[in-house]
């Protein structure tokens, strides 16, 4: 089995060889195609990626696969310590873009992979989790999720994500995956015809509802797969404006307007919400997530 990860980035040096070692240190019977897409950073993005590359090529011992070199270490040589896996073929492009959607849609074009997913570069994996998702049973579903944390701008926990079955009606109310930790098959991408360019924030949370309108499967599996980060100056925290008026043209797109009975059911849902983030949420957070469920609030009352 071969994964394809795409991470878009865009001067993320503060984060992103976090990010990178997340994924290329990922131990189990299966390659990675990691393709980064970079939108052109002045920062330390690209001296990052160019010093992972080189420690990460020497020594290496090199496979072709689906047209692609996979690099493993040559026994007794090689940086052991970075891979783990059959072998990982390490793309990365770096020019101008546009947008996020934009660099992952060309990212997939290029994938060989079985398995789909992408990992922003603020994000990161837990180790081991590659491998739990290659022994998931496949071959009765297309897309596969588990849970994933919430953790600040320093890489502390805040609590988990509230990640709940999709579904038609569920995904209605806001989104209940966490993007880092869904995986999807090849087959289903194209089926899909990537994600949507109209939107720059919510993509991928239309992404999801059209898998649902299409018959897709989605599968959960128990495991903590991914950190996401949350923090004032990310696309979530950032962007809510954004991200609220695409959400609303997401729902024009798929359901029916809400009435007032509706939202008026909504609002148990936020209390609830509300309650799972307090209990499971340091007080040093709690400011954050008051700005969080706002968001959830005008979301759920489109």
């Amino acid at each position: 089995m071969i994964f394809s990860i795409v991470t878009p980035s865009y001067n993320q040096g503060k984060f992103i060889e976090q990010c990178i070692n997340s994924v290329i240190t990922q131990e189990g019977e299966f390659y990675i195609d990691y393709i980064i897409m970079d939108g052109g950073s002045r920062d330390s993005t690209l001296e990052i990626i160019r010093r992972i590359e080189r420690e990460f090529c020497r020594n290496a011992q090199v496979e072709r696969i689906r047209g692609l070199s996979f690099f493993s270490p040559k026994h007794g040589h090689g940086n052991s310590a970075l891979c783990r896996c059959k072998g990982v073929s390490f793309r990365w492009t770096s020019g101008a873009d546009n947008g996020q959607v934009d660099a992952l849609n060309k990212g997939f074009t290029r994938a060989v992979g079985d398995i789909y997913a992408f990992l922003n570069s603020d994000d990161t994996y837990y180790p081991g989790v590659l491998q739990k998702i290659r022994e998931a049973d496949w071959e009765r579903t297309d897309i596969i999720y588990g849970e994933a944390v919430w953790v600040d701008e320093f890489g502390q926990e805040i609590c988990p994500y509230p990640t709940i079955k999709p579904s038609i009606r569920t995904m209605r109310w806001r989104c209940t995956l966490c993007q880092p930790a869904v995986f999807w098959k090849r087959d289903t991408h194209r089926c899909l015809r990537g994600f949507n360019d109209i939107f720059s924030s919510a993509f991928d949370y239309e992404y999801w509802i059209r898998a649902l309108f299409a018959g897709m499967r989605f599968t959960y599996v128990p495991v903590r797969i991914a950190r996401s980060r949350m923090y004032p100056s990310n696309k979530t925290l950032g962007s809510q404006d954004v991200n609220s008026w695409e959400v609303s043209q997401i729902h024009l797109m798929w359901y029916p307007p809400f009435t007032e009975k509706h939202k008026i059911l909504t609002l148990p849902l936020d209390f609830l919400f509300w309650f799972y983030v307090s209990k499971k949420t340091s007080l040093r957070e709690k400011k954050l997530f008051k700005v969080l469920l706002g968001r959830h609030r005008s979301e759920s009352s489109l």
